[in-house]
Parts: structure tokens; sequence; C-alpha cells
């Protein structure tokens, strides 16, 4: 016999209730599964995006990433005001406030440069893309083209953003945007019967545009300096399309209408007419 053993354990007392109701617990047991945001295909070829960069330069291209338009405004010299003589094609990016984010300048300087730029519109070009701070934003790369252009854009990092191809039309002037994997990101395509205007098309659905703005009669006639309007529509998200969406906005630019610039030749040119 145990002599620790008391008699008084032997016997059955009532059943242990459970304070837990029992319907309670089931929902406490269920897993819910949470409801996931409609897939973007094209966010998930975003190699750039706003999360990788470091704090400042995130914050200098937050316009970029979130602004529903933002302005490409050209800078002009003024020796290629008055000669016609084509100098370093350099823009002003500027958010809707009016306030520059971002500055953009080809590259090449020196007398061998500038006769390329005036003499060979095939001749390739390099475009870099800083912030204020000094900081590369993006840079476009486009090689030598006899016919069709095309252009390769790189973000911050140097990874490549994808590709823009000038697309064959005999009516309107197009490019295609695509991921650096080759995936179309979206379509830009100009009307006939609007010539300052390219429309950003994706999935048949337009999503924004990119449209020349006039710069009033004495600077169309004299300094000729081009102003473009960036639009993205709110179902734009993408940082990767947005922007090569910008980048797509100085190659059309420089491929329709540069030569337009060059021809007319600045105001010695419009008094020698």
């Amino acid at each position: 016999m145990d002599p620790f053993h008391d008699p008084a354990d032997d016997r059955e007392g009532p059943p242990l209730e459970l304070a837990v109701d029992p319907a309670q617990a089931r929902r406490q047991m269920q897993v819910t599964t949470p409801r996931r945001p409609p897939f973007d295909p094209s966010a998930a070829l975003a190699p750039s995006e706003e999360h990788g960069m470091s704090a400042p330069l995130a914050l200098s291209l937050g316009p970029l990433f979130r602004a529903e338009h933002l302005e490409l405004r050209q800078v002009r010299e003024r020796l290629e005001a008055w000669t016609g003589w084509e100098t370093r094609n350099r823009y002003d990016v500027r958010a809707p406030g009016g306030t520059i984010f971002l500055e953009v300048a080809e590259e090449g300087e020196g007398w061998l440069h500038a006769l390329s730029r005036n003499f060979n519109p095939f001749r390739r070009i390099g475009v870099e893309m800083m912030t204020l701070g000094g900081s590369r934003a993006m840079r476009l790369e486009r090689p030598w083209t006899f016919w069709l252009t095309r252009a390769d854009v790189f973000g911050w990092d140097g990874t490549k953003l994808g590709t823009l191809e000038q697309r064959f039309t005999l009516l309107r002037r197009a490019l295609v945007v695509r991921s650096a994997e080759g995936s179309v990101l979206a379509e830009i395509e100009g009307p006939f019967f609007r010539p300052w205007t390219f429309l950003v098309q994706r999935d048949g659905a337009e999503v924004g545009s990119i449209v020349k703005r006039w710069g009033g009669v004495l600077r169309e006639m004299f300094t000729d300096a081009d102003n473009f309007a960036v639009r993205f529509s709110p179902a734009l998200t993408c940082p990767t399309t947005r922007q090569l969406l910008l980048a797509a906005a100085i190659l059309i630019d420089m491929t329709w209408f540069e030569n337009r610039r060059r021809r007319r030749g600045g105001v010695w040119g419009l008094l020698s007419e």
C-alpha cells in the first residue's frame, strides 16, 4: 500500500466543462485567405523598382512613380536658336507643380559629335537622366540605325528596363514598349491627323499619352524647343512601364521632331527664306 495514497482520489467527480464555446473555437480555427489585388503582369517585370533604391533617389523620382502627368521641356541654347546648328539635346522633367526633378542630357561634346548631330540623323545616341542631386535615374541608348529606330533603356542600377522599337506602319507613327525579357508592355501610336499626339495603349485600352505642347508663336518660330506632356492613367502603376514611357517621349522627339528642327534652320534660316 502506498503510504501517500489518498482514498478520496479514487472517487469519480463531475466531468470537466470546457470554458470555450465550441462554435467560437471552430471560428478561430478557420484559416482565412487574404484577398489579393488584381495581377498586373508588367509589375512582375520591374527590376528597378522604388523599393530597391536609396531613400534620396526614391524621393527624387516620386513624381515619376506616382504623378498623373509630367512635362518634358527641352532646353535650347542661343547658338542653336539663332543659327539652327544642332547642339546636344537637353531636357528638364517637371512634376505637375512645375518643379524640376530630373535633368536629361545627350552625351558627346566636341566638333566630331557636333558634326555627327548635324549631318548624321542615324547616329548612335546616349542619353543620361540625372536627379538634381547628381544621381543617375535612367539611361537611354540608341544604336546606329538606318531605318526603323530602337533604343534600350537602363535603370538607375544599370539593369535593363526594356526596349523601345519603332514599328512599320503606312500612315501612323508607332513604337512598341517591351520589357527586358521581350514581353509587350504597351504600344504607342500617333494618329495620322494628330501629328503631335501619341496614344499609349495596353491590351487595347488607352493607359496614357505623349503630346507635344504648343509653345507659343515666338517660341515655335524662333527657338522651336519641343515640350511634351506625358500622361499616365490611374491604372498604370508599374514603375518600369512609367520609366519606359518617359524615355519614349525623348525618343519620339529625336525621331520625329529633330529633323524638322534641323530643316528649319533657326532664326537665320527663317530670315533667309
